[in-house]
């Protein structure tokens, strides 16, 4: 019997549209489809400075909202990783210019659990800043 790693989405089990955004986002970061235990700690990581962020600056409340809302926008709280972008659109679409407040307040998160020093950028989204720290993990 098959059995499907659901945390990672494969290509073959989805529809053209979230295929095209799985490969894109691989493609972007430079992974492969197949599961590593840094990129299961790096998208971890993500998550968990994205929880951090929006509890901290607006309380549990408002991130759980948020997640209700992202969820009826298609993303679930495991897909954050996968799908940066929508996530960058959502949060400038819900809070205007504060978005990239906010998209930057997570990436300091982010850059804080990894160990990375945090370097501002402007304007910089949340998915630059992801890149930025994928490219510096793996110069290490």
């Amino acid at each position: 019997m098959r059995t499907l790693n659901l945390s990672r989405p494969t290509p073959n089990i989805l529809k053209a549209d979230q295929r095209k955004r799985v490969l894109s986002y691989y493609a972007l970061s430079g992974n492969d489809l197949g599961s590593s235990k840094i990129d299961d700690h790096f998208r971890d990581e993500l998550i968990a400075a994205v929880d951090e962020a929006i509890k901290d600056l607006f309380g549990v409340g408002v991130m759980n909202a948020l997640y209700s809302h992202l969820a009826a926008k298609g993303v679930s709280r495991r897909d954050i990783p996968n799908r940066l972008p929508d996530v960058c659109s959502i949060l400038e679409g819900t809070f205007g210019l504060a978005g990239l407040t906010i998209q930057r307040a997570i990436a300091v998160r982010f850059y804080q659990r990894l160990g990375l020093t945090f370097e501002l950028t402007n304007p910089g989204t949340l998915t630059e800043y992801v890149k930025e720290a994928e490219r510096r993990v793996k110069v290490r």
